[in-house]
């Protein structure tokens, strides 16, 4: 009887994770199928797609700025997400080890960052880009998405900086590292799972935003490929078709990086959690 209830018990389990990995997976599978789809018939879930059907696609890859729009995306999130790493690692370090009631207080107004809204800051930071000269310029939203993540990849790296033994630093200091060489060269890659764990969380937000590039970022030569949605947006209709293409050829270069370094990252982050 006990065997029995607890396969019941399994089967229930492995049942409720089953439908929950479809409902994630679902949205993907319907922006491929539509993006096969005339307009006609993107909202007609019972028309079977044409898989040879490849006008969406072509009218996406024939807009002059796509090509540059990419560009940009690559150049806005790799910045970003490097300029975070170099920062939030080393403040999480500096937190970390410096102990005292000052870098609580710092590490908490450090997080308070994370519970303004984004939307209350939207006129002050336009007028500071213009005041600072970075009114319509990647540079911006670099700076931006890096201050934006800074709070939470901070509070990541504290929690792992604090599960790397002191000696380890006390052994640098002994070889004459200072301390800026003593974190790059023996804390930082301890960090590595960390850093993936960063990595993950922040690069899919930076690289799908639609708010930032549509607010900060004016010209076609200086859209994200997310903001490219609005070109194919009339005055009394959208073309859903090349929307949805869009959309799918957006999320490719992301899929095609995560499956590349996938066996990587899972290494490091299953190798610090056996560590820890």
């Amino acid at each position: 009887m006990a065997v029995g209830t607890k396969k019941w018990r399994l089967w229930l389990i492995e049942l409720i994770v089953m439908f929950f990995g479809l409902l994630v997976f679902f949205p993907f599978v319907l922006l491929i199928v539509t993006s096969f789809k005339t307009d006609r018939k993107v909202f007609d879930f019972l028309n079977v797609p044409d898989f040879t059907y490849f006008d969406n696609f072509a009218k996406v890859l024939k807009q002059a700025s796509f090509f540059q729009s990419l560009g940009n995306t690559v150049y806005i999130t790799g910045i970003s997400i490097l300029l975070l790493i170099a920062v939030s690692s080393m403040a999480g370090y500096a937190i970390s080890r410096g102990g005292g009631k000052l870098f609580g207080i710092m590490l908490m107004v450090l997080l308070s960052g994370m519970i303004i809204p984004v939307q209350v800051s939207m006129v002050p930071l336009f007028k500071m880009g213009i005041a600072l000269g970075l009114s319509n310029t990647r540079t911006m939203l670099v700076l931006l998405y890096t201050a934006i993540n800074i709070p939470f990849a901070a509070f990541i790296y504290v929690g792992f900086t604090k599960t790397i033994p002191r000696e380890l630093e006390e052994a640098g200091k002994i070889d004459g590292c200072n301390r800026f060489n003593m974190f790059w060269r023996i804390i930082f890659p301890l960090l590595l799972p960390a850093t993936g764990t960063v990595v993950v969380t922040t690069i899919f937000p930076i690289w799908n935003d639609f708010q930032y590039p549509l607010i900060f970022l004016r010209g076609d030569t200086k859209q994200t490929l997310i903001s490219l949605i609005f070109s194919f947006r009339g005055q009394y209709s959208t073309e859903w078709g090349p929307v949805f293409a869009l959309c799918l050829l957006s999320t490719l270069p992301l899929v095609a990086l995560f499956l590349l370094v996938q066996k990587q990252f899972f290494k490091q982050v299953t190798g610090g959690a056996l560590k820890g």
